[in-house]
């Protein structure tokens, strides 16, 4: 059975900009877990817009992210090489 989808009606919500979720009190980390699970649900252009507006809402807030910049992903999982131990 083929399932159309029709553009106008796949339509999300408004995204909150930056500034809204701030003034929500919503985090830039939460804002980043909801555009995980926008994708996981395949909705890849609002997932995009949503995750460039938790970077933009770590940069307005002053959090870092472990992340770093945008589209600069490293996968930590895979990582298993020695951590360097510092000089005390």
């Amino acid at each position: 059975m083929h399932r159309h989808v029709s553009t106008t009606h796949a339509v999300m919500a408004p995204i909150l900009t930056a500034a809204e979720f701030q003034q929500q009190g919503t985090t830039a980390a939460q804002v980043l877990s909801i555009s995980k699970a926008v994708r996981a649900l395949g909705y890849h252009t609002e997932a995009e817009t949503l995750r460039d507006t938790a970077f933009e809402l770590a940069r307005i807030t002053g959090v870092r992210f472990r992340y770093g910049a945008p589209r600069q992903r490293r996968n930590p999982a895979n990582d298993n090489r020695r951590r360097l131990r510092r000089a005390v």
